[in-house]
């Protein structure tokens, strides 16, 4: 199977480095530097035809100046929404002090958003201020030469916060799965965008190693979205959803909760950050075990076709069931 991000209004790029660097779903067409120029694995790839190989020796790195991006691009200048979530499969090949597998960080004043490497340890660089500046988000998980692993970056810049989800393909196993606070808001510039170096093209921080199918959207991601994408799986789905468990919602309540259940018919946008959107259409009810005696049941009605409800970030989780009596 393969990914359809056709339908997708948030998917903004999409390079599937299957034997060049185009965009297949606008118009964000990297260029290659290196020479040798990057080669394109039709082998040793996880999606497509081809993954790209890029030799630090060779000098190789792809690029693309904020001038060029599509309207749209999350991170482009003039951002304001500052949301972007980036997928990709890598495999390093050699140990570099600060490589960059992605970024969009000038160091000359200009730094905004970047994925490292950092010898074996996976790394963001967030920019803040006036550019000048920036915070480094130390996951602590070692990536290991030779084997591919499929990385997932989910970013608000606003709200400062940062998912990480990591699976490595030879265990067959999600390795890492984090959310982090940046300090600072994330600063926009208009620094371009780069695979396999950082904005300079500097060959001493260059990634060495392979890569496949980098995606792009311009909002965050929830983990069964990513999950797809790593599967070969993801179709965009913008309607109701009826009898599938979506993911676990947040509410603020005591934690004598036994059970939630959501009889209806649910629209629900989950992402990694602990804040969900439900649309509702039926009633709403718990069973807890406290109140008016153990095991009482309490029924909320929803007093409108569609109801959108938020939840508050970091309160007491508990799981969504869509259609269950």
């Amino acid at each position: 199977m393969a990914n359809d991000f056709s339908t997708d209004p948030r998917c903004k790029a999409l390079w599937k480095l299957d034997g060049d660097l185009t965009d297949s779903r606008g118009g964000n067409h990297l260029t290659g530097y290196g020479s040798p120029a990057i080669f394109f694995d039709d082998v040793d790839k996880q999606e497509g035809s081809h993954c790209g190989d890029f030799e630090k020796d060779n000098g190789n790195y792809a690029v693309i100046p904020d001038a060029t991006l599509d309207a749209g691009f999350p991170l482009k200048s003039g951002d304001a929404n500052k949301k972007i979530s980036i997928c990709c499969w890598a495999k390093p090949e050699s140990y570099v002090s600060g490589a960059y597998l992605w970024g969009k960080f000038d160091t000359s004043g200009k730094r905004t958003l970047a994925i490292i490497r950092d010898f074996s340890t996976l790394k963001i660089f967030w920019g803040y201020g006036t550019g000048d500046s920036y915070e480094t988000i130390d996951t602590g998980l070692y990536l290991y030469n030779g084997e591919w692993y499929h990385l997932a970056v989910s970013v608000d810049g606003i709200n400062k916060f940062i998912f990480v989800r990591v699976y490595r393909k030879s265990t067959g196993t999600v390795v890492y799965s984090n959310t982090f606070y940046a300090a600072n808001e994330l600063n926009v510039e208009d620094a371009p965008v780069t695979l396999a170096a950082r904005a300079d093209g500097s060959s001493a921080y260059a990634y060495d190693g392979k890569m496949d199918e980098v995606v792009i959207f311009n909002d965050l991601l929830s983990i069964k979205e990513i999950d797809n994408i790593r599967n070969g799986t993801y179709a965009f789905n913008s309607g109701f959803v009826v009898d599938q468990t979506l993911a676990q919602v947040e509410y603020d309540l005591e934690p004598v909760i036994k059970a939630h259940q959501v009889i209806a018919q649910v629209e629900i946008v989950p992402n990694p950050t602990g804040i969900y959107v439900c649309q509702m259409l039926g009633q709403v009810e718990y069973v807890e075990g406290a109140g008016h005696g153990p095991g009482a049941r309490r029924i909320f009605p929803v007093p409108h076709i569609k109801t959108t409800w938020q939840s508050q970030a970091r309160k007491r989780k508990f799981p969504v069931v869509i259609g269950s009596s």
